[in-house]
């Protein structure tokens, strides 16, 4: 007669978590395991700005989540402010994004744009566009563009006359 041996589990040990996060896949020599509940620390407080560019190891504090800082990079030369304008009748957007209001500007092809979020200075860059044999460029006549919007005047490249259009396009690029 055969006999039957089942083992007794042994209880298993929970530990820690102390996984290393790195740039490739490493096999650990630990026995014991890790709870499906349990916690990863990914992020600390050390401030992205003050290591920007500094490619070094070293240790950090911790906290709940990681600010961030995007310098440079994709996003730097996308447009923060644009807009599809009429200044026929009564100055309308039909079309904005970051945009907080098109007015008349009181002359004829006159506009005053305004951003919705400033710029962080006036040198930023604006590029516009209008109906052919027309074209729009800051009025020279209102300074410098500031740091909440821009006039604007829309003239005929012909008579040189300002001239209200129906069709006005204009984006903005710059630091916020």
């Amino acid at each position: 007669m055969a006999i039957h041996v089942t083992p007794i589990p042994r209880l298993t040990v929970l530990a820690t978590p102390a996984f290393t996060l790195g740039t490739t896949n490493t096999a650990g020599d630990a026995t014991s395991a890790v709870a499906s509940n349990s916690t990863l620390l990914t992020y600390d407080t050390t401030d992205p700005a003050a290591v920007a560019g500094a490619a070094a190891v070293g240790s950090a504090t911790t906290a709940a989540r990681r600010d961030h800082v995007h310098v440079g990079g994709p996003f730097a030369a996308v447009a923060k402010a644009w807009v599809r304008w009429e200044q026929t009748g009564t100055h309308s957007m039909a079309a904005s994004y970051q945009m907080n209001s098109v007015t008349d500007g009181g002359g004829a092809g006159n506009s005053d744009l305004l951003w919705a979020t400033s710029f962080s200075s006036s040198n930023y860059a604006i590029v516009a566009n209008s109906a052919t044999s027309y074209t729009i460029g800051t009025d020279a006549g209102a300074g410098a563009p500031s740091t909440t919007g821009v006039t604007t005047i829309t003239f005929d490249t012909n008579s040189q006359a300002g001239t209200d259009l129906a069709f006005n396009y204009l984006a903005a690029f710059g630091d916020q």
